[in-house]
């Protein structure tokens, strides 16, 4: 029985060194593993890393040329922003020069079926019945919508501009309607949306 129980031990120690020299074999396999992995990830990606870098630089140059085009078109819009107040500006003298030729009449009644003939040949008729002297005007027409309550005013523009001048020193010898020199800024921008319509 002794014996028997003597082998038995010698046995489970025997499986046991087993065990343990199995463990510490797959322990170095797997560093090994480990290592190998390291170095195959590096004998894999070396050889790849120009194409990288020239990828790269290729992506770098484009965005360089990019930035290079962005700062070009700032440059031309600024200058269209120039040219743009500078058009702005000599609209703005040329609307002041062309109507410097102008005069505004208030009071002037409208009739039925006036057309911008019919009252350009008004003005002129009225013009030379009150001030005794004949005027070349260019256009005439009424500012803004038909109203029931009052007549639309009238815009005359004259040919020459000492005929306006004489006009507007002489506005009293006119009585009624009334000659103004111009309409207040906001009320011409207003109507002049409608000056083409009457």
């Amino acid at each position: 029985m002794s014996g028997q129980k003597g082998k038995g031990r010698n046995k489970r120690l025997a499986i046991d060194e087993l065990t343990a020299n199995d463990v510490s074999s797959e322990s170095d396999e797997e560093v090994d593993v480990g290592v190998m992995s390291t170095e195959d990830l590096c004998r894999r990606f070396l050889p790849i890393l120009p194409k990288l870098q020239k990828k790269v630089d290729k992506a770098l140059k484009k965005l360089s040329d990019q930035r290079l085009e962005i700062d070009n078109l700032k440059e031309q819009v600024v200058k269209l922003e120039d040219e743009v107040d500078t058009l702005k500006s000599e609209n703005s003298r040329l609307h002041h020069q062309a109507n410097q030729h102008n005069l505004v009449l208030s009071g002037l009644d409208e009739v039925r079926g006036e057309t911008t003939f019919t009252l350009h040949r008004r003005i002129e008729e009225l013009l030379k019945t009150k001030l005794k002297r004949d005027f070349r005007i260019d256009t005439a027409f009424r500012l803004g919508k038909p109203e029931e309550t009052k007549p639309r005013l009238v815009k005359i523009r004259f040919e020459l501009m000492r005929e306006r001048n004489y006009v507007w020193d002489n506005r009293k010898s006119m009585g009624h309607p009334l000659c103004k020199r111009r309409l207040a800024p906001q009320s011409e921008s207003k109507q002049s949306n409608f000056a083409q319509r009457s």
